[in-house]
C-alpha cells in the first residue's frame, strides 16, 4: 500500500537519453530476414526490465533456427529499436533516455538509488517500479532492514517527473497499465489502482493473500487474469468494478517455483504450473486451459518432468493466431491449439534451461530468450 506519509523529494526535470542496448552487430550463427517494422511495434504498453547480457550462444539442433548470444547480435535488432524507448540506468541516481538509433542523450532524470528497476510505458507516460539499494550492514542500527520499493511516473517525451509513491514493503512492484490507471499488488493482500495522471489511489481490490502482479495479465479488452500458487488459483477480475468475476481452483500439489502470467487466445486462458504429487521426487510441468468467460477448466497438456528438489522457473505461454506456444521441460517448443488443447507440434530447441525462457513474436519469427540471455529465432513457417 502506498505510504501516505511520504513526501516526494525534489526530482529535477529531465535534461537530455544513451542506449542501454548495444548497437547491433551481425555476428549471429545464421542471418534471418528483416521483419516488417509495423508488425514489431505493439500498440500496448511496452515493458523494459533493466538489465542483463549473455556471454555465449548455444547451438540449435535444426539449422533453420538461428542462435545468438544476445538480442544485440540479431542482424535486424536495430529495426526494433525505434518501436520502444531506450533507457539507460548505468549512472547511479539517474534515469536517462537516449535516441533509439544514434544513442544521443534526450533527457536525464534524478531517481532514487535503486538496486533494480522495471519500466513500463504508454505513448506519453513512463512508470518505473524499483527497489532501493540495500544499506550497508554498518548503516543499520536496528538489524537488517528490508529495502523499500516505489513507483515513479514521468513524462516520456520531456522526462519531467509526474508523481512518486513509496512502499513500505520490499520486492520489485510489477505495475500494469490500463485506461489511465496503474495497478500494483501489495503485501497488504490487495491490488491497488492508482491514477496514471497524479498517482492518487482510485480503488482497491481485496485478495485475501499477498499479491504479485508479475503473474497477472491485463489484456487489451480490459480483462484482468491473475494466477497464484499460494493458494493455487486463477482469477478473473473486472478492473472497473473491482469485482472478482470467477476463481478457478488448481491442483493442490503445486511446486513452490516462481510463477508465470497466463495468456489469452480464442476465449481460452492458459497458464503453466509445476505440479507434484505428494511424496514424488519429480515435478510435472503442465499447461492448463480455462474458459475465459466462466473459468471452467477445459483441457490440460503435459510438458514433461523435472527434478522436484529444484523446481523450475516457469515460462509464460505465448498466445497468437488461435495457438499457444510454450516450452517443455526438455526445452522443446510446443504448439497447442488454443480452443481444444490439442498438441499440434513439438520442435526441439536443444536446451532444457529454455523451460524458463520468454517467448515473443516479431514479424514472421518467434523469438525465444533464455534466462541467461541466449536467443533463438524460429521462423513461423516451421511451425504447424
Amino acid at each position: 500500500m502506498p505510504d501516505a506519509s511520504f513526501d516526494p523529494h525534489a526530482l529535477t526535470p529531465a535534461q537530455e537519453v544513451s542506449p542501454e542496448v548495444a548497437s547491433p552487430t551481425p555476428t549471429g550463427r545464421r542471418g534471418v530476414p528483416s521483419p516488417d517494422r509495423g508488425a514489431m511495434c505493439s500498440p500496448a504498453a511496452s515493458v523494459l526490465d533493466v538489465g542483463h547480457t549473455a556471454p555465449f550462444a548455444l547451438a540449435a539442433p535444426d539449422d533453420r533456427i538461428s542462435v545468438y548470444a544476445s538480442w544485440a547480435e540479431i542482424p535486424w535488432h536495430g529495426a526494433r529499436a525505434p518501436c520502444s524507448p531506450r533507457f539507460d540506468t548505468s549512472a547511479p541516481g539517474y534515469l536517462q533516455r537516449r535516441e533509439s538509433v544514434s544513442g544521443a542523450l534526450l533527457w536525464q532524470l534524478d531517481v532514487p538509488d535503486w538496486a533494480r528497476a522495471r519500466i513500463i510505458t504508454t505513448p506519453a507516460v513512463g512508470v518505473a517500479a524499483y527497489t532501493d539499494r540495500p544499506l550497508p550492514a554498518s548503516s543499520s542500527h536496528c538489524g537488517e532492514m528490508t529495502p523499500a520499493s516505489g513507483l515513479l511516473a514521468f513524462d516520456l517525451h520531456s522526462g519531467a517527473p509526474l508523481w512518486h509513491q513509496r512502499y513500505a514493503g520490499g520486492g520489485l512492484p510489477f505495475p500494469l497499465l490500463h485506461a489511465g490507471e496503474v495497478y500494483v499488488g501489495g503485501g497488504d493482500r490487495a491490488i491497488h489502482a492508482l491514477s496514471l495522471h497524479d498517482g492518487h489511489q482510485t480503488g482497491c481490490i481485496g485478495m485475501g493473500a499477498p499479491v504479485d502482479l508479475a503473474t497477472a495479465l491485463l489484456d487489451d479488452q480490459g480483462r484482468l487474469f491473475l494466477s497464484d500458487t499460494e493458494p493455487a488459483r486463477l482469477l478473473r477480475i473486472d478492473p472497473l468494478t473491482r469485482a472478482v468475476l470467477w476463481m478457478a481452483e488448481l491442483p493442490e500439489a503445486v511446486a513452490a517455483s516462481p510463477g508465470a502470467p497466463p495468456a489469452v487466445e480464442a476465449e481460452r486462458v492458459a497458464m503453466t504450473l509445476a505440479v507434484r504429487d505428494i511424496g514424488a521426487t519429480r515435478v510435472t510441468l503442465c499447461l492448463f486451459g480455462f474458459d475465459a468467460a466462466s473459468g471452467e477448466r477445459v483441457w490440460e497438456v503435459t510438458l514433461g518432468e523435472r527434478d522436484a528438489t529444484h523446481p523450475p522457473a516457469l515460462a509464460a505461454p505465448l498466445a497468437d493466431s488461435e495457438r499457444f506456444y510454450v516450452i517443455s521441460a526438455r526445452g522443446e517448443l510446443v504448439v497447442i491449439d488454443a480452443l481444444e488443447g490439442r498438441e499440434r507440434q513439438r520442435l526441439a530447441l536443444g536446451d532444457p534451461a529454455l523451460a524458463a525462457a520468454s517467448l515473443e513474436r516479431i514479424g514472421d519469427h518467434l523469438v525465444i530468450t533464455a534466462p541467461g540471455g541466449n536467443v533463438q529465432v524460429v521462423p513461423l513457417a516451421l511451425l504447424a
